[in-house]
């Protein structure tokens, strides 16, 4: 009884959290799949749970994912950003983090797979940037736009090429 009062709670914080959840075995297949991972591909846990990577996200996710996890199954905590089809949304920016479920001997027993859309958080950090080092009424590079793209220009010059810098007051 406890057991399962362990994973009704265990499964309702999964469910509604931001976040894409997922449980692989050694063998990359799907083990859990929480409901954000269904709503975003529209699909339930009967049509994933038993089923590869590439059975159920394609061959091109598959290839992305593999080095991740042949990286966490070395023991390294990896964490990548990465772009996901969501069915409704379209294109999203994710950061995903593998970690490896390690045995007691030590060996790779799975993966737990988390997913978070970064997607609007990247667009405010590129206007930002942007904001940086432009000038908000014309687009023109600013101060700090003409002292990046002058030390970039100075620190790397191409080869038979001069660099000058004209200013006009």
């Amino acid at each position: 009884r406890q057991l399962r009062e362990s994973e009704r709670r265990l499964k309702t914080i999964t469910d509604n959290a931001p976040a894409i959840i997922t449980y692989l075995d050694r063998a990359h297949r799907f083990q859990f799949v929480n409901a954000t991972f269904c709503d975003w591909y529209g699909l339930q846990p009967a049509d994933v749970v038993g089923r590869s990577i590439a059975d159920v996200r394609g061959a091109e996710v598959d290839a992305r994912m593999r080095p991740l996890l042949q990286r966490a199954a070395a023991g390294e905590h990896v964490e990548a950003d990465l772009m996901v089809q969501h069915v409704a949304l379209g294109p999203r920016e994710c950061h995903i983090t593998c970690l490896a479920d390690l045995a007691d001997d030590g060996s790779v027993q799975g993966f737990h797979v988390m997913a978070y859309d970064i997607t609007v958080h990247k667009a405010l950090a590129q206007m930002m940037e942007r904001r940086a080092l432009h000038d908000e009424l014309t687009g023109l590079p600013n101060r700090a736009g003409l002292a990046a793209a002058l030390d970039a220009a100075l620190s790397a010059p191409a080869p038979g090429h001069a660099t000058a810098v004209l200013f006009l007051d």
